[in-house]
């Protein structure tokens, strides 16, 4: 019954669909065809004084130049001038660039601006945005982004942005100024901030985009077509140009950031006494020229000011946390290599072939790294990346490991054993071509070499970027893994056969239309121990189609949306282990807010048993599941607006119903709350067991230097953690008193509530000092 009611959903699905393409099958786009893009310049001037940033633009020099602006709306009525007024302009001199914004507002006490921590998502205030391609390759660029209050994001990005690091913090000034004629700020940029190319005079590319948050707007200075997508302002092929650049000063300057550390312990690593210690290290970067430098780490840090997100697992594969560590983050997007999807959307289905976390971080206990060194940066049409870090030798008493045979007298009562991790020294060598227009090819090679060991791992790939239009693109790579062969369960294993894995992927894409195709293949004995590779031994075929039509009769509604995604998985002899299909409908508001919903039915082969918790085993079987689910977003521009995901269907013998709800509260001034929930609730024929996570996050702003946050996790999933509940409780303060200077404090608590009665698992205070000094 249930596949008959399935089958009927899945054709009013299809019907939909087909009606939104009759709706628009006059023309595969939802842009107006009365208007025409003008093309963009502007010209900095260059001063020989230094600026005061105050964000009053009230100096002489500001008023000496022309502002420009006629900004252009790209939603919600494209090509439509904007209905508040921006104008732009910039000076320079020989250390730094400077940028004066005007956004004007005809009702300044309607601007939105809530958010005050650096690198904190700015989409649901008021905000002002700059992107630079300062190679002038169409590329490749250095994002800034900030609002009303002065609040600062920044990230470095390749491909236009299909590969996107936002973890880089550039060093850079940002004041800004609410009055009684909207807000207005200034910015100054020092060149040694940024990577650029020779020559005695530069052009570079540049674009400008205000979003009026109130009023879901966005305009561009520039206009880049909806065609090009969400990413659209990162397409700098489309961008206007800055010129009149000369003498600017970068190269052969010199970056040191020591930092101190001290701490206070209590867990199961110190016999659950308490520890203190201190510590201290630093990295340094050397810019050889203004296109080129190297940075070098002495003892890295990895004291982390925020833990990992606790999240439920109930997949048979480990979950991606994303790098936090400053000495990778540099440059990482040099260092990408098949890691995003065709569509620039959803997860990789490409060979995630270095993932940095690999380093320094065995089986979740952190590695000491003694010393490492980078060298990073573009030279004509060559980007070149190469990494290598010496890790230390270390062993580690892993509490959780169940092994009868331990039988240490310094270990706990607790069942486990002691580790060891030999000292490995890591290379990464990355280079990249444009070629083309928009197109690159690029090579990686990786190797992992224990000290003292026979033990190595080698990987070596090739990958390709093809933009062949403005709206189909073709991407693909393929890599080879190489080690020592090994005997494992009586079973021999040669590791320079079935080590290959290769992807290729297509996509069109416009505002009305997307579709994608990718194909992966990957034998079973590749082993990129320095990559993130959910599986091996798989070929896997994904197609999506995304129908995005334009409302016209309803002002309330921005965009309807029908999406079908397909993706079919064999082993290596083409038997089944996925086949998946799912369907969904929606509506995306003016305002922000959105609901779709939509089913699923997967097939999936699992190879053998599987205790997804102790006590509940899924057979190795075919398993033929299906569910609906539900996504839906009030408008985020409000004092309180919510989330919601939820899923209910099949799952193996049982079923599962899954409720992620979050809260955001901005109601207090200087103060954010986040609440978010992870309720699962799975029902098999040995019993039921519910597996749940509740976060909470607050912040007090004292300005956009300072700031004091409450993160609270707490993990219900008794099954997964012998019997009990977690708790984690991360307090942190933290003052960037001068510019890349931060000092912190850092309290962490873990408790386990139920069969271990309360005890403390880890108890941490820590002090951290950093200091950023430049020449």
């Amino acid at each position: 019954m249930k596949r008959v009611v399935f089958g009927l959903v899945c054709l009013i699905i299809v019907l939909w669909g087909f009606l939104f393409q009759l709706h628009a099958a006059q023309d595969l786009s939802n842009e107006h065809r009365d208007f025409t893009i003008p093309f963009r310049n502007i010209s900095a001037t260059q001063i020989q004084s230094f600026l005061n940033i105050d964000g009053k633009i009230d100096e002489e020099e500001w008023e000496k130049i022309q502002f420009i602006g006629n900004f252009i709306q790209r939603e919600p009525d494209v090509g439509d001038p904007a209905t508040e007024d921006t104008k732009i302009a910039l000076l320079y001199n020989q250390s730094k660039l400077y940028i004066a914004i005007k956004c004007f507002d005809k009702e300044p006490d309607k601007i939105i601006a809530r958010e005050m921590r650096r690198d904190a998502h700015l989409d649901n205030d008021d905000n002002f945005r700059i992107v630079f391609d300062t190679f002038n390759d169409r590329r490749n660029g250095f994002y800034f982004n900030i609002n009303p209050n002065g609040c600062r994001r920044d990230a470095t990005f390749g491909d236009e942005g299909t590969s996107y690091n936002s973890e880089w913090n550039g060093i850079w000034e940002c004041e800004t100024q609410i009055n009684d004629q909207g807000w207005f700020a200034e910015i100054a940029i020092p060149w040694k901030t940024l990577r650029f190319g020779k020559g005695d005079s530069l052009t570079w590319g540049i674009n400008f985009s205000r979003e009026i948050r109130r009023k879901n707007e966005t305009d561009f200075w520039q206009l880049v077509p909806r065609d090009a997508g969400r990413m659209g302002f990162f397409r700098v092929s489309q961008a206007g140009t800055l010129t009149g650049l000369s003498g600017m000063q970068a190269g052969g300057n010199l970056e040191i950031e020591p930092y101190l550390l001290s701490s206070a312990t209590k867990d199961a690593n110190t016999n659950f006494d308490l520890e203190t210690k201190g510590n201290w290290g630093f990295e340094s970067k050397f810019n050889i020229t203004s296109n080129i430098s190297m940075n070098f780490t002495w003892n890295t840090d990895f004291a982390q000011v925020e833990a990992d997100q606790e999240r439920v697992n109930l997949t048979r594969f480990s979950l991606y946390f994303p790098e936090k560590r400053d000495f990778f983050l540099d440059g990482a997007e040099i260092f990408n290599f098949g890691g995003q999807s065709i569509s620039g959307r959803g997860p990789s289905n490409g060979i995630r072939l270095f993932y940095s976390r690999r380093i320094g971080i065995e089986d979740g206990f952190q590695q000491p790294i003694n010393n490492g060194v980078k060298l990073f940066g573009k030279s004509g049409k060559y980007q070149m990346g190469l990494i290598n870090v010496l890790t230390d030798e270390i062993n580690i008493y892993d509490e959780d490991d169940d092994d009868d045979d331990n039988d240490d007298e310094n270990a706990s009562e607790s069942t486990g054993e002691w580790k060891n991790f030999k000292s490995s020294n890591f290379t990464v060598f990355r280079l990249r071509r444009d070629i083309l227009k928009r197109s690159s090819i690029g090579m990686m090679f990786l190797n992992k070499e224990q000290i003292d060991s026979t033990f190595y791992n080698r990987s070596v790939g090739f990958d390709g970027n093809f933009p062949i239009t403005d709206r189909f693109k073709i991407n693909g790579s393929i890599a080879q893994t190489l080690g020592p062969d090994y005997t494992e369960d009586d079973e021999f294993y040669k590791m320079d056969e079935d080590n290959l894995a290769g992807n290729l992927g297509a996509a069109f894409d416009s505002d009305l239309l997307d579709v994608a195709f990718s194909h992966l293949n990957i034998q079973e004995n590749f082993n990129a121990e320095m990559g993130y590779i959910r599986r091996t031994g798989i070929k896997n075929t994904a197609s999506e189609i995304d129908f995005s039509p334009r409302s016209h009769k309803f002002k309330s509604i921005r965009q309807y949306r029908w999406q079908t995604e397909l993706s079919y998985l064999t082993d290596q002899k083409d038997k089944m282990l996925e086949a998946e299909i799912s369907s969904m409908i929606g509506v995306r508001f003016q305002n922000g807010g959105f609901i779709y919903a939509g089913l699923a039915h997967k097939k999936e082969f699992i190879d053998e048993d599987w205790e997804v918790r102790p006590g509940f085993i899924i057979p190795m079987e075919t398993y033929d599941d299906l569910s609906s689910f539900l996504f839906m977003q009030t408008d985020e521009s409000k004092d309180l607006f919510g989330r919601l995901r939820m899923t209910y269907g099949d799952y193996f013998t049982g079923t599962r119903f899954s409720m992620a709800p979050e809260i955001v509260s901005t109601s207090i001034n200087r103060m954010n709350a986040e609440f978010n929930f992870d309720i699962n609730y799975v029902s098999l024929p040995e019993g039921d067991f519910q597996a749940q996570t509740f976060s909470c996050r607050l912040y007090y702003y004292f300005s956009t230097k300072m700031y004091l946050k409450a993160y609270i996790q707490f993990n219900d999933d008794k099954l997964n953690n012998d019997g009990d509940r977690i708790s984690l409780a991360n307090l942190l303060f933290r003052w960037t008193y001068r510019p890349g200077s931060d000092f912190y404090i850092v309290y962490n608590d873990t408790r386990l509530f139920g069969a271990s009665d309360g005890l403390v698992s880890n108890r941490a205070l820590m002090l951290k000092l950093t200091y950023f000094w430049r020449k």
